[in-house]
């Protein structure tokens, strides 16, 4: 593996083209961060050109966790990708945020973000790219329903915002429930004396699917009506019937317990976020 645990996340990549993201420069690591600036030449892949088009990544730490998939993107497209993280933060900023992040969290969501935004013009993208489990408990319930309802008219009020200005609005999926598997990349790597892996608790996809399923409703309801384009990544992070920490080809998934996608797994997603992010 190319990266593993959570200090990869900030890993500096330095892309042929001599573009780079600057690692801990584009992320608020705590809240010790609130009042930080971001420099996008130093947190954007790709070269500008006159046929192309700027996508804004805005998430949590799945954000920086995808940042090799962005660097592919910027390769093989007109498009560049800024690549911003806030660690812990909120899929949309109507969620309240009690985490040990929270400061930050309010800091990226009302004033570091909109200050990004303001520098698309028409045409550009923003895409959230964030861990949508923290709305998905295994047992759902009433307090669980009004989270995901603040969760919808927060992305509907979002788009609106950014449509009036000619902006998209693209955002992640949920990917599976992998830091619940009590597992991690060294666990899962067959050994010769565990030749399939260790043992770990995974979902099935029906299982998956089915406990995703009140976000996969709402996220299917926006698209419907245009609002937004969800980016599926269910053929690399859950390929067969069970979803494992291993894909095509036997690579591993993620990179730590907490369930951050791999540098490989990011790599293999650039394919099909190509497709759905309908890039020129």
């Amino acid at each position: 593996m190319d990266a593993i645990g959570v200090s990869s996340l900030a890993n500096n990549l330095i892309s042929h083209d001599g573009t780079r993201w600057m690692g801990n420069e584009c992320i608020l690591n705590s809240n010790a961060d609130v009042g930080m600036l971001i420099d996008t030449s130093r947190c954007t892949l790709g070269l500008p050109s006159n046929h192309g088009n700027r996508v804004l990544v805005i998430g949590n730490s799945y954000s920086a966790a995808f940042v090799p998939a962005f660097e592919q993107l910027s390769t093989d497209t007109n498009t560049v990708f800024t690549v911003t993280s806030s660690w812990g933060a909120s899929p949309i900023d109507t969620i309240l945020n009690s985490s040990a992040w929270s400061a930050a969290n309010d800091y990226y969501w009302s004033e570091l973000l909109p200050n990004l935004i303001s520098g698309l013009i028409s045409g550009d993208a923003v895409f959230i790219t964030s861990d949508l489990s923290q709305l998905l408990p295994s047992a759902m319930d009433q307090e669980a329903m009004r989270r995901i309802e603040v969760f919808r008219s927060g992305l509907s009020d979002f788009s609106s915002k950014l449509s009036k200005r000619g902006i998209s609005l693209f955002i992640l999926g949920p990917l599976p429930f992998a830091r619940e598997a009590m597992c991690s990349p060294s666990m899962a790597t067959p050994q010769w004396f565990t030749p399939n892996g260790a043992p770990c608790i995974y979902y099935t996809r029906a299982e998956t699917e089915h406990r995703q399923s009140p976000v996969r409703r709402v996220l299917a309801e926006l698209e419907s009506v245009s609002l937004l384009t969800v980016v599926n990544l269910d053929s690399i992070f859950c390929p067969t019937d069970v979803c494992t920490y291993h894909g095509t080809d036997g690579i591993i998934l993620y990179r730590d317990v907490y369930s951050h996608p791999s540098a490989e797994a990011a790599r293999l997603s650039a394919g099909p976020m190509h497709e759905q992010l309908s890039l020129p």
